[in-house]
């Protein structure tokens, strides 16, 4: 268990990552387009799915920002607590989820938890600004039960839109249009195929249980599927094309963001 410490961010080691995040913090509110966005509707939809699948009850979001996804848990049944660098983020969090056990502020890759102290982790939109993902899931593995379960979502290339421009060629006379999950943000300096998912978390030590696409088309591309995506009433059409491609077995594990459901493994009996 963690009780809610205010936290300090003159705590947190100063490195460029920390500066950078933290200036983030200081002009950035996700909330509002992530309550906006057909894509974080999908994916935190999907998360709350798997996790109800898995049996999860309590849920610790590492990276929470805004308190956004702390919300979604919440509402869908979940005991969550947030942590994030930004004591400016955590406040805000801790004003936009009342209902959450509670909020502190830490650096996650050397968080401050107990060895197997955790049911659950989740990194929402994290992996991808981090400077050495494999060495952060390495160190939350060992704040894990044995069988507790770490969940994430990212971008991801293995998506029908990119496919469908290299398939055309398109790739070779425009090759920015494939870096498209490096473009959304500044902060974003990994962009993942679904099999270095697999091997990072391989070398990390923990068992792959689920991906999901999530969603599975590429909304944010220019003109098209931003106007599309926009639209609330919409987005029912949009999950009726998340259904079909679904049938599809590349697209059913994978899309434009991708959900990884892992565990670290119970050792067996001697």
């Amino acid at each position: 268990m963690i009780l809610e410490t205010p936290g300090d961010e003159r705590v947190v080691q100063q490195d460029d990552y920390t500066r950078w995040y933290l200036q983030d913090a200081d002009r950035v509110v996700h909330s509002e387009s992530y309550e906006n966005g057909y894509h974080h509707y999908r994916r935190i939809k999907i998360v709350c799915a798997l996790l109800h699948r898995a049996g999860v009850r309590r849920v610790l979001d590492l990276g929470c920002g805004d308190g956004w996804q702390v919300g979604r848990l919440v509402r869908a049944g979940f005991e969550v607590i947030g942590s994030d660098l930004s004591a400016v983020r955590v406040r805000r969090a801790r004003e936009h989820v009342p209902g959450a056990r509670g909020f502190f502020v830490s650096d996650l890759r050397r968080p401050s938890l107990p060895e197997a102290s955790q049911d659950c982790i989740y990194l929402g939109q994290v992996l991808e600004h981090l400077p050495d993902p494999v060495a952060v899931l390495r160190s939350l593995r060992a704040s894990l039960r044995p069988g507790g379960y770490l969940i994430f979502d990212t971008p991801c290339r293995d998506n029908l839109v990119d496919d469908l421009l290299r398939w055309f060629g398109f790739h070779r006379r425009y090759p920015a249009v494939l870096e498209w999950g490096l473009q959304l943000d500044p902060g974003h300096i990994h962009f993942f195929t679904l099999r270095d998912l697999q091997e990072m978390l391989g070398v990390s030590g923990y068992e792959l249980v689920f991906t999901r696409g999530a969603p599975r088309l590429r909304w944010n591309t220019p003109r098209i599927g931003n106007t599309l995506a926009a639209h609330r009433n919409l987005w029912i059409v949009h999950d009726l094309i998340e259904w079909i491609l679904g049938g599809l077995p590349r697209y059913r594990r994978s899309g434009a963001i991708i959900v990884c459901l892992a565990r670290r493994p119970i050792p067996s009996l001697p």
